[in-house]
């Protein structure tokens, strides 16, 4: 059984058993383990899936969206993003967005 509401990426090789209404016990689809995750939190799973299926994991990294900017890197784009003066500065500030959410800075 899916997981309801779920997020994260990880919920892709975890699931519930189709008699568990209440979501209490997480089942890797692979292996069949049964994994705890207190509070809805994923870094067990994560955890099970690095050690236990590596070539799964790895897949789960690369379905991963790209990180939130650090603060420096929102600082920096703030400084960039200001009300640009002419078409050239709002050109730039728009390649410095692009770069920093693609993670090339």
């Amino acid at each position: 059984m899916k997981k309801t509401g779920a997020m994260s990426i990880i919920w892709t090789w975890f699931g519930f058993k189709e008699l568990d209404h209440k979501q209490k016990y997480i089942i890797c689809k692979i292996c069949q383990a049964t994994v705890i995750a207190r509070r809805g939190n994923t870094s067990t799973l994560l955890y099970h899936l690095k050690t236990k299926h590596v070539v799964e994991h790895e897949e789960s990294q690369k379905m991963h969206s790209p990180q939130m900017p650090s603060q420096v890197e929102r600082k920096k784009l703030a400084l960039h993003t200001r009300r640009p003066q002419s078409r050239k500065h709002f050109l730039k500030a728009l390649l410095m967005i692009k770069r920093i959410s693609s993670g090339l800075t």
